[in-house]
């Protein structure tokens, strides 16, 4: 599970509807869709994506806040 803020979630928005490459856009999707409340298997089928990728692209989203929060 993600929890974004208004901000970051404004953010992620903001890149989806510029050009991206396709691993950034799956990137933004997964974070927004996580943050929807969406499982790993749910954002993994709508993405085309493994699993893993969604675990992966959320842990890097946690570190980053714990990294910002120090």
């Amino acid at each position: 599970m993600v929890d974004l803020t208004d901000d970051q979630r404004a953010d992620l928005e903001g890149r989806y509807c510029g050009r991206l490459p396709l691993r950034e856009r799956n990137r933004v999707q997964v974070l927004l869709r996580s943050d929807r409340g969406d499982t790993g298997e749910e954002v993994a089928d709508a993405l085309g994506v493994g699993v893993a990728t969604v675990a992966a692209a959320r842990g890097r989203f946690a570190a980053a806040r714990l990294e910002a929060a120090r």
